[in-house]
């Protein structure tokens, strides 16, 4: 068992906003693994891999470490960053992406131009972002991964990936080396009564999307889930996640929930633990060889397609650089 897991279970025992009813760990059927309308993201194409997977790897990496935070309360309201390229828009994640492409087609991600990264400036930033959320620390990320790239592997995200892209955990797996290389982008842990917590959104979610393009991970089935904000929406709206009245009613009235306060890191360490129940149920239903990256992007897809039919409450509001 991982160290993710197995801190995420020790919360889940002594947690006091948040329980997990298994019982409904079974409304998650195979027809949850088939969502009528999925999300694409514009990921450069198979055909560059041979020319520019140098570009390509540092367009996943230089996209997940500042993959996170898009809303903004004004007035009572939530509303999303958003982002145009050659007449698409995208809000969220889906306008991080296209964003990034514009930095691919534009030639930013080759490891010789990663000085544009690395020496970034607020002002600059402004003018690629806008009024994003967090821009001081998006902008102290893409220093730091500039600037470790450039050190370390000449620009490259590639070579790194070569080195380490055997094993996403242990002690000499992708996962530590890349909290090692790049602290400010990836740490993702919380102190839980005493106890260390590990979550590394970011860094599991860039291991996950490197295999699906790349296929290189040998222990891609002790991932866990990705604990960010739809996750714990999709399970709460499915009465798998049970949250104490007052943590509903925060939630409810778009009121915040301070990062490392008792109730975030339940909400998301009983994310991950009713996930991996999902997964073993449904493993196990369908004699299947599903993992954690299926249920994530399934379970992430109908919480966005429920919020566009309006009939899922709202995500918890915590003001973060870890999801």
């Amino acid at each position: 068992m991982n160290k993710i897991l197995e801190s995420c279970l020790w919360v889940t025992k002594h947690a006091t906003h948040v329980k997990i009813n298994e019982e409904n760990v079974s409304l998650i059927d195979e027809n949850i693994l088939r969502v009528s309308q999925p999300f694409t993201f514009p990921f450069p194409s198979k055909e560059d891999e041979v020319k520019r997977g140098d570009e390509i790897a540092n367009f996943y990496v230089l996209g997940d470490a500042i993959n996170f935070c898009y809303w903004r309360k004004e007035n009572g309201k939530l509303s999303r960053w958003e982002y145009s390229y050659k007449g698409i828009k995208g809000k969220g994640a889906r306008g991080l992406w296209l964003l990034m492409r514009e930095l691919y087609e534009r030639e930013k991600l080759k490891p010789e131009n990663l000085e544009f990264f690395a020496e970034l400036t607020y002002s600059k930033a402004f003018g690629i972002f806008g009024n994003i959320p967090l821009l001081s620390e998006r902008v102290k990320i893409w220093n730091e991964v500039g600037k470790n790239l450039l050190k370390e592997y000449n620009g490259s995200f590639k070579l790194m990936v070569e080195e380490y892209g055997n094993y996403i955990f242990g002690k000499n797996g992708f996962l530590n080396k890349l909290i090692e290389i790049f602290p400010i982008a990836f740490t993702d842990k919380s102190l839980y009564k005493g106890r260390e917590v590990y979550f590394c959104k970011k860094a599991l979610l860039l291991s996950g999307m490197l295999h699906e393009r790349f296929g290189i991970f040998k222990d891609v089935d002790e991932m866990v889930v990705f604990a960010d904000y739809q996750l714990p929406r999709i399970l709460h709206y499915y009465e798998i996640l049970i949250y104490e009245p007052e943590l509903e009613k925060k939630i409810a009235n778009l009121e915040l929930i301070p990062k490392d306060s008792e109730e975030e890191v339940e909400i998301r360490a009983s994310t991950i633990v009713a996930a991996k129940l999902i997964e073993n149920h449904l493993k196990q239903k369908l004699k299947n060889e599903i993992n954690a990256l299926v249920v994530d992007c399934s379970l992430w897809r109908k919480s966005k397609e429920l919020e566009k039919e309006g009939k899922i409450g709202n995500y918890h509001l915590t003001l973060t650089t870890c999801y």
